[in-house]
């Protein structure tokens, strides 16, 4: 895939996963299921990972969601506009020096962490001050 896309978001059923991930490539488009295993193991916390995602080339992605559309995986309110603020952030986190070659779950996490810390110590200084 050139460039990859989320076209739906799973946080708790992995088999309606499975079944689009299948229902996708029996039509013949290429998808690939990322953080699965996460979300098996962190059911209660799924939603602070992400969840199971199921991405496609970005030329695909108005095919896959009618597809899941279709079978009533996915609805209208998922649309790809709802993911943009996620895929934007991953896309422009890639440049980053020393971090921009890790996983996208793991630079937010590094990012928000830096931001908590900063918040923190910046408290920090105005109580001592």
């Amino acid at each position: 895939m050139k460039n990859p896309i989320v076209v739906q978001y799973f946080y708790y059923d992995i088999i309606m996963l499975r079944m689009a991930y299948n229902t996708l490539t029996e039509a013949g488009i290429t998808a690939v299921i990322e953080d699965e295993l996460a979300t098996q193991t962190l059911q209660l916390d799924s939603r602070a990972i992400g969840g199971a995602k199921i991405l496609v080339d970005e030329s695909d992605y108005e095919r896959a969601s009618q597809i899941l559309l279709d079978i009533g995986i996915m609805k209208e309110s998922n649309s790809r506009r709802d993911f943009e603020p996620i895929y934007q952030f991953k896309k422009k986190t890639e440049r980053l020096p020393l971090i921009g070659h890790l996983d996208s779950d793991l630079r937010l996490t590094i990012i928000f962490g830096l931001i908590i810390t900063v918040g923190f110590l910046g408290a920090v200084l105005f109580l001592l001050w």
